[in-house]
């Protein structure tokens, strides 16, 4: 293959050899202006490559986001003979607060295979704890979903929601525990096994914008007090307490706003917590206008609401579920005029086969990016500068140190276009991306400087 560089050489070579041949030199001429990008432009086609790295760490196992919910806003830890527990609480099951969990305004489709067919819903009402295979064993999640109960002594135990004083809704009390009607706590926990159930979150604040800083406490909007506060962060455990609402005074610091601010803003404060158990005798479930599943959408029958229930709780209850499949859905109408490929963040830390080569999509090619998506399970840590060094490294023919499980060029032509699509849960760690152990030239072989040396 002729290089561009040489290929630019024997143009200049050509045109000098024109200017000595003609008397007056080149003459200049329309130039012919190419209408289409000459990488696209037909009947020549370079393909793009692009490397999905996918996050594969230990955090992408969790069935939460973001990850405070497991401190002590929504867990109280206690230790046992079975190691240290974190008892959730009711935040955890309220899907305005956890990201991760059942959430009754989305259709829970099962990923689709390499081939574009769905895979199928979830068996009922004995459910895989992973419906991607990577981790063995089922539950009927119809009468053995878990659920912490709260005692106050042997025989007088509550569940929130249900037993709570305040009927229908309840006020999530900053200790996350249960109060009966006369105000006793109940705070030793323990699990029991039911039907599947969720937490809707009822506002009983309104505020003047999506900070949350300025409120008034009502359960309607009105006024300069439009929008809902179905979750505010407060800067200590009186504010989240209030009774009264807690606005900020003019010029002050605010006492509470949307964003959760480690070390600042740590206190949650909720709006009334109703919950929603999903079950035989409940024949309707109202209030989903976006639920693809439901014959008489925006209501849904308790056989459509239980099946969306357990497609979550097998494809989408974790993290790294919740990529897969949402990965699976993004990809499954991509064909051969795109190159693919795929590595795992830690594919080069002692994880061995979590990389498929970039190569053109074809069906079976396709067929071994999938198998391999669907495959992985959560480890390590999160080294996200060094995992899009390793992909820069690899765009630039770098094939030694922390590349040499990487072989292959996936570089075809100069024109060609390469791109990286990482996605992760969030927050980085490791060294720095010229500090990678194997990186023998050291920060003048990065992403940086070796994609440069390629162009």
């Amino acid at each position: 293959m002729i290089t561009s560089n040489a290929r630019i050489a024997a143009s200049a070579t050509l045109v000098a050899l024109m200017a000595l041949m003609h008397p007056d030199g080149v003459r200049g001429q329309l130039a012919d202006i190419a209408s289409t990008p000459i990488p696209t432009a037909a009947p020549i086609s370079v393909k793009p490559n692009l490397m999905y790295v996918l996050d594969d760490s230990g955090s992408m196992g969790w069935d939460h986001m973001p990850d405070h919910l497991d401190s002590a806003n929504n867990c109280r830890t206690r230790t046992s003979t079975h190691g240290t527990n974190c008892d959730k609480r009711p935040p955890f099951y309220a899907p305005r607060v956890n990201g991760v969990y059942y959430n009754p305004q989305i259709t829970y489709a099962p990923p689709p295979e390499s081939t574009g067919v769905r895979r199928p819903n979830a068996s009922v009402p004995t459910a895989a704890n992973d419906g991607f295979g990577v981790s063995s064993g089922t539950t009927n999640i119809a009468t053995n979903y878990p659920e912490v109960r709260w005692c106050a002594g042997t025989n007088d135990c509550m569940r929130n929601g249900i037993d709570t004083a305040g009927g229908a809704t309840f006020n999530y009390h900053s200790d996350g525990f249960p109060r009966s009607a006369s105000g006793k706590n109940y705070e030793n926990a323990s699990t029991i096994n039911g039907a599947p159930y969720y937490f809707d979150i009822v506002p009983r604040e309104y505020c003047t914008n999506d900070s949350l800083t300025t409120c008034a406490l009502q359960t309607v909007p009105s006024g300069a007090f439009l929008v809902p506060a179905y979750v505010r962060y407060c800067n200590s455990s009186a504010n989240a307490a209030l009774n009264t609402a807690a606005t900020t005074p003019s010029g002050s610091t605010p006492i509470c706003q949307a964003r959760y601010i480690e070390g600042q803003y740590t206190k949650m404060r909720l709006g009334l917590l109703q919950r929603v158990d999903i079950v035989p005798g409940t024949t309707s479930y109202s209030g989903r206008p976006g639920r693809e599943d439901c014959a008489a959408r925006p209501v849904c029958s308790y056989t459509e609401e239980f099946q969306n229930f357990a497609n979550w709780y097998s494809y989408y209850r974790n993290r790294l579920n919740t990529m897969k499949s949402a990965t699976g859905h993004a990809f499954a109408t991509i064909d051969d005029r795109f190159r693919i490929g795929l590595v795992t963040i830690n594919a080069y830390d002692g994880l061995p086969g979590r990389y498929v080569p970039i190569g053109d999509f074809t069906p079976a090619k396709k067929a071994q990016w999938f198998d391999k998506l669907y495959s992985i399970s959560p480890d390590s840590g999160t080294p996200l500068r060094e995992a899009l060094s390793l992909v820069g490294r690899h765009y630039a023919g770098v094939k030694t140190g922390i590349n040499s499980f990487m072989p292959e060029d996936p570089v075809q032509n100069a024109c060609q276009r390469n791109y990286a699509l990482l996605t992760t849960d969030g927050y980085w760690n490791g060294s720095r991306s010229y500090d990678i152990p194997g990186n023998s030239v050291g920060n003048q072989d990065n992403v940086d400087s070796g994609l440069s040396a390629r162009n």
